[in-house]
Formats: C-alpha cells, sequence, structure tokens
C-alpha cells in the first residue's frame, strides 16, 4: 500500500470470505479480499440470548458461543451438536432452535437452555433463559381520540362535539402499528373525567360536554375489559360554541 506493508492477524472468524478495510491516516484507505480457510475453536461457554419472541409461528431461538453468534451448521462443520431444552416440555420445530410459539396462548413467559456437544462427548449448557411471550397484535401503546362524523379531535374539544366516540390507535410492545380492527373487538371498561363538571364521557352516549365556559385541561382515563393496558388523552375543553 503506497510501497508500505502492513501486517494482520486475526482470530474467532469462521471461514469464509472477508473484506478488510485497512484505513491509516498517513497512507491512505483501501480494501482488501481475504479468505479464511481454517478454524480451530475451543468454546469455554454458551449463552441463551432470546429474551422476547412472538406468538406465532416461524420464531427461532437464539444463542451465541463465547460471545460469538455462529450458526447451527457452522458448528456442526467444526463436530458440534447443538441441544436445546424447553421448559414444560415444549418443542423446537428444527434443531436450529425454530420454535412455533402461535400456539402459546395460555402461556406469558417459558425458558430454554441450550448445550453444545463435542465429537468426544464433553458438553457445555447455558444458564436457564426466560423469554416473555408477546402477541404482536396486543396494544400496548395506546393512543385515544374523538371521533365525531368522520372528523378526528386530539387537540381540544368543544360543545358542538358532544356525542363524540372514543377511538383508538396503538402499537405492540415492537413499537409496530396494531391494526385498527384489533380495537374492534376491545371494550371500554370505564373512562374517567378529571373535571366532570366540564366534560366527561358516557359508555353509551359518548362526550359529553358541559356549558361551562373555558376550563382548564381535561384528562380522560380509560380502561378496558380484555387487555390490563390504560390510555389516557389530556385535551382543553371549551363549554361553548364560538361564532365562527
Amino acid at each position: 500500500m503506497n510501497g508500505h506493508r502492513f501486517e494482520a492477524s486475526f482470530s474467532r472468524l469462521v471461514p469464509g470470505d472477508y473484506i478488510l478495510l485497512l484505513d491509516s491516516r498517513n497512507y491512505g484507505r483501501e480494501e482488501f479480499e481475504i479468505t479464511i480457510e481454517e478454524f480451530d475453536p475451543t468454546f469455554s461457554r454458551v449463552d441463551a440470548t432470546t429474551d422476547t419472541i412472538r406468538k406465532e409461528a416461524g420464531q427461532t431461538l437464539q444463542f451465541d458461543v463465547d460471545g460469538l453468534e455462529l450458526s447451527v451448521d457452522e458448528l456442526a462443520a467444526e463436530g458440534y451438536e447443538l441441544i436445546f431444552n424447553l421448559t414444560d416440555g415444549y418443542e423446537l420445530t428444527d434443531s436450529s432452535g425454530g420454535f412455533d410459539a402461535s400456539e402459546l396462548a395460555h402461556r406469558e413467559t417459558f425458558s430454554y437452555t441450550v448445550a453444545i456437544r463435542d465429537e468426544e462427548g464433553t458438553e457445555i449448557t447455558s444458564d436457564s433463559q426466560e423469554v416473555l411471550v408477546i402477541d404482536p397484535n396486543v396494544p400496548v401503546h395506546i393512543s385515544p381520540l374523538f371521533e365525531l362524523d368522520g372528523n378526528f379531535m386530539s387537540r381540544f374539544v368543544r360543545l358542538d362535539h358532544t356525542g363524540a366516540q372514543l377511538v383508538f390507535r396503538g402499537q405492540n410492545y415492537f413499537y409496530e402499528s396494531v391494526p385498527t380492527e384489533v380495537f374492534e373487538s376491545i371494550t371500554i371498561k370505564e373512562v374517567t373525567s378529571s373535571h366532570p363538571e366540564s366534560a366527561e364521557y358516557d359508555l353509551e352516549d359518548g362526550l359529553i360536554v358541559h356549558e361551562t365556559g373555558d376550563t382548564e385541561h381535561v384528562t380522560f382515563d380509560i380502561s378496558f375489559e380484555e387487555i390490563e393496558e390504560t390510555a389516557s388523552i389530556t385535551l382543553p375543553v371549551y363549554g361553548y360554541t364560538p361564532d365562527n
């Protein structure tokens, strides 16, 4: 590289092709293709690393070995067998850690360990790892809105918004949008107003705004029948209809 020779050594890389990026302040920047042909590992530790899983098929339990994210095939090529053990008799769908969590409707957690066994039968086992089983269709971050005749109110409500219904948007545990139709199966249990003399919410009649003039911000706290998550919305209430 510009007439200069550099030497580098590598460890803990599995066989394969790599790009070596050499960046020298004095001699410039250049990329080199390198090939690792041999890997002779001696492992001392294995860890089960999955702490959250979706309640659906196609999930895979993860692990690493001495901090390396190696695949089942890479370990097998070096003479290691991978063994998963799950609590309560649950089984993997394949030996690579594939796991169907779609049938765990009654479970919120389970635990598993992972072990590697060499050709001589020596086995290293991880500590037990507890896993949360999360239904991706359950909203945990809920944003309420008032809706009346197709119009949404999220900044303020006033007297002529009486009758507006609460509608919801939501995200799941993974901060993904939950389909709005999910809320069709969720029942509002109770709505509490911080200032019922200004505005309150009736489960049948919807929003009720009283003719009390301007007021400070009113908070509506909402609980549900089917889920533990709660929601709230805070906004000013105007108890009159402006001329414009």
